[in-house]
């Protein structure tokens, strides 16, 4: 059922077949409801004024968690938080498909939840007792709730390569074809207009913070894994790919085999280089965060680095927007910026050929991003940078 709000509409679709309708397993179909770029044809479609443009653009964004996935008690109180980034994309013109994934965090021990909890409240500013409450609610509720539901990495990017396939086989629906060839045969401008069977969008593949991480993993795949999955190449469908103050990085230096692959990709940019190099000051905490979301490194789980994973990453157009200051507090950034480091990231697709842009944030930090009038800003031109290009493999790009 579409929830109408100002500007936008919401529909929440399940994207898998299993009969147990997990809610993480599902995504969210934002609709703008009022376009008002001059640029394009207006139409009128169900209850708003939208313009349509000559190749429309569906974005797919992955939305951060840390890796916890998207279980109703952590999702719904903080709705209004990855919510944000879809209502931009919305209310910009742009239809945004918010897409959801099982999480990983069984590991963590009960006093150290409640350290997490606690210091959410501290960082995020929560001093009110309501406030301090919900979080611990969260908190103790994935604790109890996340052992029966957790999920691997791979899990992750299964999630997500199902939401993707259910898109590729409901575009028409997402855009809403039907209702646009009926707006165009009862236009007052009927003579002029015309009916598709199908539109070929601008498809922009990408997510926010760790759902970046989980996106690029996707990315990178094997290519038999996307044709086994009935899915085109990532350089036959996507356009551009946009990640948001994303987790490019989860730990501070390659491994030795992506090592090897940095040194044979390219002399411009190796481990060592300052350009790419990433503060390892707090190393031990970053290894312990991601033993906790994904298990012991010891026992050969180790989740990829998009930011050395030089060889599987797609030749598409990237957009990266980060933020100056990332984190609110100056303290925290050799603790937790290692996570986030768009910059390192922008230097290693430059250093293999891939069109990169980067735009940084003055005013908006990891947490405000979402919500900032400087984020809406930013997309815009984005936005009119992607419909103004097009991909050297447009003419191959089939949908269908």
């Amino acid at each position: 059922m579409k929830r109408q709000h100002k500007g936008y509409s919401v529909e929440t679709i399940q994207y898998t077949d299993d009969q147990s309708k997990l809610f993480e397993q599902s995504l969210d179909v934002y609709r703008p409801t009022t376009i008002t770029s001059t640029n394009h044809e207006r139409d009128n479609v169900g209850n708003g004024a939208t313009i349509l443009p000559t190749r429309p653009t569906i974005t797919i964004l992955v939305v951060g968690s840390g890796w916890m996935g998207h279980l109703p008690i952590i999702y719904w109180p903080t709705s209004w938080w990855n919510s944000s980034g879809p209502k931009t994309i919305a209310k910009l013109g742009h239809t945004c498909v918010c897409v959801r994934h099982r999480g990983a965090f069984p590991h963590f021990l009960g006093w150290e939840m409640l350290l997490i909890g606690c210091g959410c409240c501290a960082l995020l500013g929560l001093s009110s007792l309501m406030h301090s409450l919900i979080v611990i609610c969260i908190v103790v509720g994935m604790l109890a709730i996340a052992p029966a539901s957790s999920a691997t990495l791979d899990d992750m990017t299964d999630d997500v390569f199902a939401a993707l396939r259910w898109i590729k086989d409901n575009t028409d629906d997402i855009l809403e074809i039907d209702a646009i060839n009926e707006a165009s045969t009862t236009n007052q401008h009927a003579n002029t207009a015309s009916t598709t069977d199908s539109i070929d969008p601008i498809i922009v593949f990408g997510g926010y913070s760790s759902g970046g991480h989980v996106a690029a993993t996707t990315l990178s795949k094997p290519k038999e894994v996307w044709t086994n999955k009935g899915l085109p190449q990532p350089t036959e469908w996507f356009d551009h790919i946009l990640l948001v103050s994303g987790v490019l990085a989860v730990s501070s230096t390659p491994n030795e085999s992506q090592r090897k692959q940095i040194e044979s990709a390219s002399n411009k940019a190796t481990p060592s280089d300052d350009s790419i190099a990433l503060d390892t000051s707090f190393e031990w905490f970053q290894r312990w965060v991601v033993e906790k979301a994904f298990g012991d490194e010891k026992n050969g789980i180790q989740p990829p680095s998009p930011l050395f994973e030089t060889n599987s990453i797609p030749k598409i157009p990237h957009t990266l927007i980060g933020c100056e200051r990332e984190l609110m507090l100056d303290c925290f950034t050799p603790i937790l910026g290692i996570f986030l480091c768009s910059e390192q990231y922008l230097k290693r697709l430059q250093s293999l050929g891939i069109p990169c842009t980067y735009e940084s944030l003055k005013t908006a930090n990891h947490w405000t991003i979402l919500n900032s009038h400087e984020f809406s800003d930013t997309l815009e031109t984005c936005y009119d940078k992607f419909e103004a290009t097009t991909f050297d493999n447009n003419s191959s790009k089939k949908i269908k």
